[in-house]
């Protein structure tokens, strides 16, 4: 190999890894904007249903242990639950996306409210 297939190999390389690590910064960005803006919409929940979100998917606690620490009847909060769930769906997931997408929101919740909502 000359010197000049060694630096363009180089040249190359540098340009590949550039290409590598902005795809990751771009990638963070953006879920970054997606999380803040869950964020803010888990904050704008009415009712009870923001301090739920909270014990459900940082607190692990489930629906029986939260009608307990809050003092709140199990169907009230399963109701709120599932309209809290509900409305940040429609909010954040397209209306064609299949089943199975729409099934991710409480794993992204999940993440998100973990240690980002309390801050």
């Amino acid at each position: 190999m000359s010197a000049v297939e060694v630096v363009a190999a180089i040249v190359l390389l540098a340009i590949a890894l550039i290409a590598v690590y902005m795809t990751g910064v771009l990638r963070e960005r953006e879920r970054e904007r997606k999380d803040e803006k869950l964020r803010r919409s888990v904050m704008k929940l009415p009712g009870w249903q923001p301090q739920l979100m909270v014990l459900h998917c940082c607190e692990r606690y489930n629906y029986l242990e939260i009608a307990g620490l809050l003092h709140l009847p199990k169907d009230v909060v399963l109701e709120e639950m599932a309209k809290a769930y509900a409305a940040l769906r429609m909010q954040h997931m397209p209306v064609d996306a299949g089943t199975r997408k729409r099934g991710r929101i409480r794993i992204f919740l999940a993440r998100l409210l973990v240690g980002r909502l309390t801050a």
